[in-house]
């Protein structure tokens, strides 16, 4: 696709005026395989023990990639139109969508991989959690907002005000899967914020 192609597109889906913007420059690259090692600091355990990583980064932004990613977000925003949601914040590694398998009701197993020790979903009750996958690595397994409804009452929870709400899983800002994920992250939050009856940011 060329960058007309691209700017049709954006255009015609993000036209608009409550819809924030972006403004994009599509640069041709002769090679797509073109890449830079970037050195990152993943934390494991205490925040004081770093292990230094390094991740391959694309020097150029992969629009095509961002518009898909943006289409998984709006997906999740539709899904929680007018629900209470519980949004989960964080970056990479902090256990967000381990704690979302928890709440939603999936049993969890303690193990050991690579020497580290790892909590981990071993029997998943919810079929919203397919796509919220738990990992021990430092790389980032959450690409796009995912929503994940649960019933308070099902799962044994006392709730005068409430019956379901809705556990948003999130990817970490500035995390290892690049620039198009915070950009679709984003977005997405915000529509989160837009279209829900009430959010609790954790």
């Amino acid at each position: 696709q060329s960058g007309e192609d691209l700017e049709a597109i954006w255009a015609e889906r993000y036209n608009d005026s409550e819809i924030c913007c972006l403004q994009l420059k599509v640069v041709d690259k002769d090679d797509e395989n073109d890449y830079k090692k970037k050195e990152i600091k993943a934390y494991k355990g205490k925040p004081s023990a770093s292990i230094s990583k390094t991740f391959a980064e694309k020097d150029h932004f992969d629009i095509c990639l961002m518009l898909e990613l943006m289409k998984k977000a709006e997906e999740a925003a539709n899904e929680i139109k007018d629900k209470n949601v519980i949004l989960f914040l964080g970056g990479t590694g902090t256990g967000k969508s381990t704690l979302i398998h928890y709440l939603a009701g999936s049993k969890m197993e303690k193990q050991v991989v690579d020497g580290e020790p790892h909590i981990a979903p071993t029997k998943i009750r919810n079929k919203a959690l397919d796509n919220v996958i738990c990992s021990a690595s430092a790389e980032s397994e959450t690409k796009y907002i995912t929503a994940v409804p649960i019933s308070l009452k099902e799962l044994g929870v006392l709730s005068i005000k409430l019956d379901k709400v809705v556990l948003c899983d999130t990817p970490g800002f500035e995390d290892t899967n690049g620039p198009e994920v915070d950009v679709a992250n984003g977005i997405g939050i915000i529509k989160a914020l837009q279209t829900c009856k009430s959010v609790k940011p954790v």
